[in-house]
């Protein structure tokens, strides 16, 4: 019973900020569709009775506002014509996001991210202050991460600053007054090797995935949507894949013939340890 009433809050709380308790009788309280609400929803988070039960759908137009005697939820410009379903705005969330808080997935849905992790070889201290019988020993494997990839889309850039950075040489020109890191070829070459090995596990099932994804029946009859979900999941993690190994593809072809150190956006600060190429 804990665990449903947590999962019940979880994935039913609306920001905290909806909440007049506690407020002056002048509060007023607004955020759209369009604005960051996600920064609302820290703490304890508030519960709205009835609003609960609408459904999302991404790119609906819909404003949440408060003040200390009413909780108001208004349609775009838009409107809801009568007799159809009135949606709510979850926000611009992945199917993981989705799937993990809510309980459901889209189907193709251009804010899917993949959770990439590396593993890289780290030093507690550079390696001329090392004797040299513990150089070796001193060298560490470490796991960073996660870097947020995304689908190929003129809203956002398909690799977070964060991996640039850690996967620029010691020796780029990742400092504070750099507009550009520099990321040696090899590096770059191994983290599309890495995708595409990351891929492969859902190559594999491309077929089946996308048919439940689209809802498709099985065999014996109607599909649980619980499985439906997880394809739709799965099917998101491919496209995103797919679509970063085609921008890593052509980043490569675009190498000089002798492969000079590509040049990426500035990244924010990620300790120097952390810049090394994914194993």
């Amino acid at each position: 019973m804990l665990l449903w009433a947590y999962a019940v809050w979880f994935s039913r709380r609306f920001p905290t900020a909806l909440a007049s308790h506690g407020k002056s009788s002048d509060y007023r309280w607004r955020r759209s569709a369009e604005e960051e609400m996600e920064e609302e929803s820290d703490g304890e988070g508030a519960m709205v009775p009835f609003m609960d039960f609408t459904n999302h759908r991404s790119g609906t137009q819909i404003v949440w506002s408060a003040d200390d005697t009413h909780v108001t939820f208004t349609a775009g410009e838009t409107g809801v014509a009568a007799g159809e379903e009135v949606f709510n705005n979850y926000g611009d969330k992945s199917n993981e996001d989705l799937l993990l808080i809510h309980g459901f997935a889209l189907l193709d849905n251009i804010y899917d991210t993949y959770g990439l992790w590396l593993s890289v070889q780290v030093s507690e201290e550079p390696p001329a202050r090392r004797p040299a019988k513990k150089r070796r020993a001193a060298v560490k494997t470490q796991r960073i991460g996660p870097f947020l990839l995304r689908r190929a889309d003129d809203r956002w850039d398909q690799f977070p600053a964060e991996l640039w950075l850690a996967l620029s040489s010691a020796t780029g020109t990742a400092t504070e007054e750099a507009t550009h890191l520099t990321v040696e070829p090899e590096h770059l070459r191994s983290l599309a090797s890495l995708l595409q090995q990351r891929l492969e596990d859902f190559t594999s099932t491309q077929g089946r995935d996308r048919h439940f994804a689209a809802g498709g029946k099985a065999e014996g009859g109607e599909v649980d949507p619980r499985i439906r979900y997880i394809a739709r999941y799965r099917d998101g993690q491919r496209q995103v894949l797919e679509d970063c190994s085609k921008a890593l593809e052509e980043m490569l072809s675009q190498l000089p013939a002798e492969t000079g150190a590509p040049e990426v956006p500035e990244a924010p600060d990620v300790p120097e340890a952390e810049r090394a190429g994914p194993t």
